[in-house]
């Protein structure tokens, strides 16, 4: 009798083995490159449509976060926004993932996130925000 359990124990065990060794074939990943423009026109597009991407410097963090929800690990990029003021931009906030490793950048894109708005206060007075403009960068490490 065990020596019946001895054998079904060792078809069991062969058949996995079979099965295992035909559901992950012994061919290497292939990894596609970035479609740049398309994918950088993608995930702007996303991140502003979501209300993720903003002039505040607040939202760095969550422009951060859905930036490596968004983007494959070999993408190498860096998304800074700036503020217009007298003609002269200024920083608000960059995100990059440039210290894992080196890359050519593929794709730059620039995009208006806020026009220059005038406002009037209640006590009559104008007040006038500068423009905030982005610029993604989108490289294939």
């Amino acid at each position: 009798m065990r020596v019946v359990e001895t054998l079904i124990a060792v078809a069991i065990l062969a058949a996995g083995f079979t099965g295992l060794a035909l559901y992950l074939p012994m061919q290497p990943i292939q990894s596609h490159p970035l479609d740049s423009p398309t994918q950088s026109y993608d995930v702007i597009s996303a991140l502003y449509t979501q209300g993720t991407l903003s002039c505040s410097p607040a939202s760095k963090a969550g422009v951060q976060e859905a930036l490596y929800v968004l983007l494959p690990p070999s993408a190498h990029y860096t998304l800074t926004v700036y503020t217009l003021s007298n003609g002269v931009p200024s920083v608000i906030y960059t995100v990059s993932n440039q210290g894992v490793g080196k890359s050519g950048f593929i794709t730059s894109v620039t995009v208006a996130l806020s026009p220059s708005t005038r406002t009037l206060s209640p006590t009559g007075e104008y007040h006038e925000s500068p423009p905030c403009f982005a610029v993604f960068d989108l490289g294939d490490g």
